[in-house]
């Protein structure tokens, strides 16, 4: 997100179905920090742990598929607030159409609502009829969906479930925020350049800043989300300055 994440003595490194992953030694201390809220035992620790390693990896897995359904060759990298999939530049870039470049783009949170909705499936089916409705939902009673469920009869698998199925939800929609280099302002940038050209990365940016200074306004002042916050604050900087940057070439 913010730049190449170098490779440290401390990664962990695997490859799934063929594909690189490789985690930076900060990933897990972003997540500990970022999941004090569900760190109340060693077990929930070690859910929540869990939990957000295959919900993010998931997520850049649908990127990592759909390059290589496009016939590159993807690599993954977990750090910090989240993760990045690549491709050797020889090979991506240039050569891919604006469509390629939505579907890899939106193939990331599609797995994610898919693994949310799958357990929104499960969760209605298990809970007394009429607890959870459309109308309910519609009408922003929104809390129900996070009515505990006894999946299974182990409580650490419950725990891990109910927290996959929170972090795919809020981790799908953080990404398709119209902000950059998000999920969804890489598609907002994508549609605007393929209709509008140059005007259109000038647009989007601003977007980004907008949207991102309004986004870290509410994670404090409502949600009390202090490193999301923290994070749409450095995207609304980072794409001011590339704002300032795109600006300054334009007029010389």
């Amino acid at each position: 997100m913010f730049g190449r994440i170098q490779p440290t003595p401390y990664d962990v490194c695997f490859r799934i179905f063929g594909i690189p992953v490789r985690i930076n030694p900060f990933f897990w201390l972003i997540m500990v920090l970022i999941g004090q809220n569900f760190m109340h035992t060693p077990v929930s620790a070690i859910a929540w742990i869990l939990a957000a390693l295959i919900s993010i990896l998931a997520h850049e897995m649908g990127h990592a598929l759909a390059m290589r359904a496009y016939g590159y060759w993807p690599a993954i990298t977990l750090y910090g607030f989240g993760g990045v999939t690549t491709c050797d530049s020889n090979t991506y870039g240039a050569t891919r159409t604006t469509t390629s470049k939505i579907v890899t783009t939106a193939a990331g949170p599609g797995v994610g609502f898919t693994i949310f909705g799958i357990i929104l499936f499960v969760k209605i089916l298990l809970l007394p009829p009429g607890t959870i409705t459309l109308s309910g939902i519609i009408n922003s009673k929104l809390a129900v969906l996070f009515t505990p469920v006894a999946y299974t009869k182990a409580p650490f698998l419950n725990a891990l479930i109910e927290l996959l199925f929170i972090v795919n939800l809020f981790w799908s929609f953080l990404n398709i925020m119209p902000v950059l280099p998000l999920d969804g302002g890489q598609i907002l940038r994508d549609i605007l350049v393929k209709f509008f050209g140059h005007k259109g990365l000038h647009a989007t940016l601003i977007i980004s800043v907008a949207a991102a200074a309004i986004i870290a306004f509410f994670a404090f002042h409502q949600w009390r989300a202090f490193f999301m916050m923290i994070l749409f604050i450095m995207l609304a900087v980072q794409n001011f300055m590339a704002l300032q940057a795109y600006e300054r070439g334009q007029r010389y």
